[in-house]
């Protein structure tokens, strides 16, 4: 066998001390490569889904008709359509930009766990927490996606970093970062609202004054809980501030009368306090058990819960993060969307983090040959092998490699199937509906319009949208084919809702341009309906329901029977 070549040796030699000088910056470097090729591939795997739809009018609007606040109208802050605007402007397909956008902002989010692992017990933790977050197929499934909360996460991780920065060094200046990340996040959703509950616990962090006489300086970095608390208020009074900036806006109202549709006020909670709470409860556990894959959910708890029997503070300040928020969550809301949860997946990641990284002490240990110090004859000592405990310690061994088998080979194997074809993948039932199977998919949406930008080639053309029976909505497909054809000047758009069908067919048929109507979730061409079939568009998963594009019979008289 031929040696290696010398220069290949060097490489290779060069190599290791590099990574043995720089781990941490290696194993973040490795941990953002896996990020982007879980995230990148694929973006369009997953057709259009309604709500990103809603939000990418609502950027392209801010874009190009100058309308920032309109998102106010359906009583969503502003802030995640404004800054989605950039990438809009950069890339010509929307969908791609927009979730590109998405995967930008959850690469901050991989970044804030890893430094608020890194705060409550170094470097060490913070990679490991990262490298899980990544992994996570829950975290993949919204990073992919061009929803509000791919802004909130980073928002609310980076919050209750600076947070843990102050408590942890005394600096309440740091305070200052966790105003004007929440006052942000406030902009973003109201899911902001939860770091209410999370940052005063950061002063669990809090380091001891050291004992006996106290130098003025070891007096100033005392941390006493009233001087903690008042921070706090000043801080949330920033926050709230920069939130309050919204009441200039004409609509701004409708933010209120959204929050009475989705969330229990206080005076319904103390008439019924567990309304909604145990559904919530169950559907929160359900989801965590099938997005995280239920080993791995299991041992992220189970991590939290040694920390804490172990009094790592670090661990106390997770518990509390997961409790609180989950727990608000499940009190105050109506009716859950999974990505409700997402606020609890970085501490529930960290809390896997130090489990593994407990069973790895644990192995290293039990893998260090003990030693006896023996005293010498002549003086001096003597360090001499006891008998390893050979049993115990490839029990160790074999439980460490059991474990990190039964997270990483599910997680791994549900984010393939993410990335190749979401549409198999192992989701909770909500999201199935939502994404898949039900009126909200955007099933055929590409076909369509690459049909209708070609017919509008020709001249004008007028397209009615339908939306799915029962709804009251025409979001899909009116919003789905406005993100694409909103500037072709030959296509008008006429959104109607189903319960609007007795009126539409006539208003189509009497106009002189080529009409077609497309009609979301159907199962057939209502009867009465001078439509003629160009092209049916199965939801996958479900062949009873389908997308419909549809041509105005130009031979029948304007008119039509309605439902």
């Amino acid at each position: 066998m031929k040696p290696f070549p010398e220069h290949i040796k060097r490489l290779l030699l060069e190599t290791v001390a590099f990574v043995k000088r720089h781990p941490v910056g290696v194993g973040l470097g490795l941990v953002f490569a896996l990020y982007a090729a879980t995230r990148l591939p694929a973006l369009k795997s997953l057709p259009i889904f309604c709500d990103e739809a809603i939000y990418i009018r609502w950027s392209q609007q801010a874009l190009h008709d100058g309308r920032l606040l309109v998102s106010l109208t359906d009583g969503k802050p502003p802030l995640h359509p404004v800054l989605m605007t950039t990438f809009l402007a950069l890339f010509d397909y929307p969908l791609a930009a927009a979730r590109l956008f998405s995967v930008f902002l959850g690469g901050f989010t991989v970044w804030g766990v890893y430094l608020v692992a890194k705060e409550l017990e170094g470097p060490r933790l913070g990679v490991l927490s990262a490298l899980l977050y990544v992994i996570c197929p829950f975290a993949l499934w919204y990073d992919r996606l061009a929803l509000t909360e791919s802004l909130v996460m980073p928002l609310f991780v980076f919050a209750g970093y600076f947070a843990l920065k102050a408590a942890k060094t005394g600096n309440l200046w740091y305070m200052a970062g966790t105003a004007g990340l929440t006052g942000l996040g406030l902009l973003t959703k109201a899911t902001a609202q939860l770091l209410f509950f999370v940052v005063p616990f950061a002063y669990l962090l809090r380091e001891e004054s050291p004992s006996g006489a106290e130098s003025p300086a070891s007096r100033a970095r005392r941390r006493p809980l009233l001087r903690w608390l008042v921070a706090v208020v000043i801080t949330f009074g920033v926050a709230y501030g920069i939130y309050s900036l919204l009441r200039f806006a004409s609509d701004f109202h409708v933010i209120g009368e959204m929050a009475e549709l989705h969330n229990l006020s206080v005076s319904q909670l103390l008439r019924d306090p567990f309304k909604v709470f145990f559904s919530n409860a169950w559907a929160l556990l359900r989801v965590l058990f099938v997005y995280m894959t239920p080993v791995f959910f299991l041992t992220c708890l189970a991590g939290i819960v040694w920390g804490a029997v172990r009094k790592r503070r670090g661990a106390w300040f997770l518990a509390a993060w997961v409790v609180l928020v989950g727990g608000v969550t499940c009190f105050v809301v109506t009716f859950h969307f999974t990505r409700f949860f997402l606020v609890v997946l970085p501490p529930l990641v960290i809390g896997g983090a130090y489990a593994l990284l407990g069973l790895y002490d644990l192995v290293v240990a039990r893998w260090r040959t003990p030693t006896l110090t023996l005293p010498l004859e002549g003086g001096g000592e003597k360090d001499e092998a006891l008998p390893p405990e050979g049993r115990g310690r490839k029990i160790a061994f074999v439980a460490v490699i059991v474990l990190c088998v039964l997270i990483f080979v599910p997680a791994a194997l549900q984010d393939i199937a993410i990335i190749a074809s979401p549409q198999h993948t192992w989701l909770p039932y909500e999201d199935r509906e939502q994404f898949v199977t039900q009126w909200p998919a955007g099933w055929g949406t590409d076909e369509t319009v690459e049909y209708l930008a070609a017919q509008s080639e020709k001249g004008e053309i007028l397209v009615g949208a339908v939306g799915a029976p029962g709804t009251q909505t025409a979001a899909v497909p009116a919003d789905t084919l406005s993100v694409y054809l909103f500037d072709d000047e030959n296509v008008e758009i006429v959104p109607y809702t189903f319960e609007e069908g007795d009126r539409f067919p006539a208003l189509l048929g009497s106009d002189p341009r080529p009409t077609f109507v497309v009609l979301n979730a159907f199962e057939e061409v209502p009867e009465g309906w001078p439509l003629e079939v160009i092209e049916r568009f199965p939801k996958d998963g479900n062949r009873r329901l389908a997308m419909f594009l549809t041509h105005v019979e130009p031979a029948n008289p304007p008119g039509g029977t309605g439902p």
